[in-house]
């Protein structure tokens, strides 16, 4: 039986330059940070600090598999950091897949008022020449405050207050729901006979039975107090949350996504396996054949390595999910 080759495409500023490249890392993220790209090169005739020294914002394209198989396509990343490194010369360049601009980097205080969560994500969207895409619920907020925040750490941070997840992937930032994400089917089943390595944690403290958010308003002197229950936890502590709120409602989203950021961590992974482009960021896989740790897992970090001397191999952070 033949063993399939692993295999990249890689493109640096429009030339493929992949037979060059002794190795190369995908990490693929589901929430809050942009995918990354590491590549490394032998730089043994030193034209990597000559003509072909690399400069900020250019552009890497990269596609990984196996030889025949098909590719999973990577996305288009901008160049973001170098390293030289010897003997023997080597150099390693770092990219991300979201456009490496100052605005991005740069911390802001401002407020946006009677907007969407949608319209929200649009408006930083724009600011950068980027799009928004995916699944967010109709949720209007009166008034929220970026308090000295990068962009992108305040999508992440509204993003979690209403159990949403986003991800920056070149110029679109896609928003989905947890929920949605959760309720899929699982796209691989992964048996303990094909794990190189795994090691998973369930933690006995920290889990919570249910969240009570309290908000008292200043204008109208009135206790907002709403409690949730997870369905999941038979027993546990109350989550006790203070937030600002607009309304009942709110306050009940609010606290269901509090209670839901709590508890995903109660079991998690880390599971490494011959190199698979099934292994997402935002899928769900099955694991079987470890007892009571067997079950569906969502998949919150994947990392795709290939070396010429090693060959493919995928490693993935996952929790428990329902």
């Amino acid at each position: 039986m033949m063993v399939p080759k692993a295999t990249w495409v890689l493109v640096y500023q429009g030339a493929n330059i992949g037979s060059d490249a002794l190795m190369v890392v995908y990490t693929d993220f589901d929430h809050g940070k942009s995918d990354e790209i590491e590549a490394r090169f032998e730089d043994k005739l030193h034209r990597w600090k000559g003509s072909w020294y690399p400069e900020q914002g250019d552009v890497i394209d990269l596609s990984i598999g196996w030889l025949g198989q098909g590719l999973l396509p990577c996305g288009k990343f901008e160049v973001d950091e170098i390293d030289f490194t010897g003997p023997p010369d080597t150099v390693i360049i770092r990219g991300l897949a979201a456009p490496v601009t100052d605005s991005l980097r740069t911390k802001k205080t401002r407020s946006f008022e009677n907007k969407t969560l949608r319209e929200i994500a649009e408006e930083i969207a724009g600011e950068h020449g980027m799009s928004v895409d995916g699944e967010i619920e109709d949720i209007t907020i009166k008034r929220v405050t970026q308090n000295d925040e990068r962009d992108l750490e305040f999508l992440k941070r509204i993003a979690e207050e209403y159990a949403h997840v986003f991800a920056v992937r070149e110029k679109v930032i896609f928003f989905s729901t947890i929920k949605s994400l959760e309720e899929q089917g699982p796209v691989a089943v992964i048996p303990r006979t094909e794990m190189k390595s795994f090691d998973f944690n369930d933690k006995t403290h920290e889990v919570y039975k249910e969240c009570t958010l309290s908000y008292h308003d200043p204008e109208t002197s009135k206790l907002i107090e709403v409690t949730v229950e997870d369905p999941d936890v038979k027993t546990g502590d109350t989550l006790k949350v203070k937030a600002r709120v607009e309304s009942e409602a709110q306050a009940k989203s609010r606290a269901e996504a509090a209670l839901k950021k709590a508890n995903m961590k109660k079991l998690t992974g880390r599971i490494e396996i011959i190199g698979d482009h099934r292994m997402i960021a935002g899928n769900n896989i099955q694991v079987t054949g470890l007892g009571k740790l067997s079950g569906k897992y969502y998949v919150e970090t994947s990392r795709h390595r290939i070396e010429r001397s090693a060959g493919y191999t995928t490693e993935v952070e996952v929790r428990r999910v329902p």
